[in-house]
């Protein structure tokens, strides 16, 4: 019986695993057993959809990013998602006008990259 199959994105082959013992495909009496996957309910894994990471430089710390207003606005505008705020390592945890968010769609990715990312009146640079 088949346990799990899947696709190794790295090198595209696949990979089934079975509860064969020692790897070997035969019954008991010495038959070869044909896997139909059909017969197995194998469930195709659909692949994850990539997200990258982006940070927006200089966004000041005024700026209130937990409002749900400029969660809406940076979701309907350029597709960013769980957008937080990166704070310096040290005892009093100043905030850093540094943004990092999540980018689902590659289309919007490669615009913002290229023109950046406008906010207010200010336009902001966007590495990854």
């Amino acid at each position: 019986m088949i346990n799990k199959a899947f696709i190794n994105n790295k090198n595209n082959q696949l990979y089934i695993t079975t509860d064969f013992k020692n790897n070997s495909p035969t019954n008991i009496n010495g038959q070869q057993n044909h896997l139909s996957l059909e017969s197995s309910q194998v469930k195709k894994v659909l692949p994850k959809p990539k997200t990258t990471f982006i940070a927006i430089r200089g966004v000041h710390q005024s700026i209130d990013i937990e409002n749900d207003d400029f969660n809406q606005y940076m979701t309907d505008n350029f597709d960013l998602d769980n957008v937080k705020r990166i704070y310096k390592k040290t005892e009093n945890s100043k905030p850093l006008p540094l943004l990092k968010a999540k980018c689902n769609n590659a289309r919007n990715l490669e615009s913002i990259l290229n023109i950046g990312l406008k906010l207010g009146y200010t336009n902001h640079r966007v590495e990854l």
